[in-house]
């Protein structure tokens, strides 16, 4: 988060912030990024959007993970 607002603050060119901020901490965690997009989608307006795209990830993410454990009991177990 402070990054991020450091960036905005900075106006970080889109391509150094590619690098640090998608590269260098999306490889520590993905949630910092979803964490980022959503509240800048927020920030700027995109109230729909922003839940639109916490929904998709919730749901998808969840969708996915039961879809591998049900795989993986039913054919491996």
């Amino acid at each position: 988060g402070l990054l991020s607002a450091w960036a905005v603050e900075r106006a970080m060119s889109p391509t150094v912030w590619l690098f640090f901020g998608v590269g260098v901490l999306g490889a520590f965690t993905t949630f910092s990024a979803f964490s980022r997009e959503t509240v800048m989608m927020l920030v700027d307006g995109a109230m729909v959007r922003g839940f639109v795209y916490i929904a998709a990830n919730l749901v998808g993410s969840l969708a996915a993970f039961g879809l591998g454990f049900f795989l993986l009991r039913r054919f491996l177990a």
